[in-house]
């Protein structure tokens, strides 16, 4: 008796909300249990959608010799390439063909980003393009004429 009471309260409600125009929709799950007392949420995280935001930490091998290949390799599984433009920025394919300091033969964890400006030094800005998925460096502006030769003949 007890039961037909509850099934015809059931379907009272949901004839009035039918009535007053409410959908009769699943509600959006935001989360997804994978175990016992873990969930994960079911929306990108911000490395998926900013994938110089991931984070990483590595031991270069010993392959990796210059600055430009530790930069190569920590762009590898990321879809993003370096962009080598010795015509407009010589002095970052400079740095590029540096040795890699042995102070940064391990880096992380940090983020592809910092790992990447770690790399290139702090008188270097990284300069992205996002819809090409693209990576390069210029010596900073604020170093003005003194390293960027496009600048020096500008002015001259």
């Amino acid at each position: 008796m007890r039961h037909h009471f509850w099934i015809s309260l059931v379907m009272a409600l949901t004839a009035s909300a039918a009535q007053q125009g409410v959908a009769n929709t699943a509600p959006v799950l935001t989360d997804t249990v994978v175990g016992q007392f873990l969930t994960v949420s079911n929306n990108a995280s911000s490395a998926q959608q900013d994938l110089l935001q991931q984070t990483f930490q590595v031991r270069f091998p010993i392959s990796v010799i210059t600055v430009g290949d530790a930069m190569n390799y920590l762009l590898s599984t990321t879809g993003y390439h370096l962009v080598h433009d010795a015509q407009n920025y010589p002095w970052a394919e400079r740095m590029m063909d540096r040795p890699l300091p042995m102070a940064q033969k391990s880096l992380g964890p940090m983020t592809l980003e910092e790992g990447l400006q770690t790399l290139a030094g702090s008188d270097f800005q990284m300069i992205e393009d996002r819809v090409n998925r693209l990576i390069a460096f210029r010596v900073k502006p604020s170093l003005g004429d003194l390293y960027d030769p496009l600048i020096a003949v500008r002015n001259h």
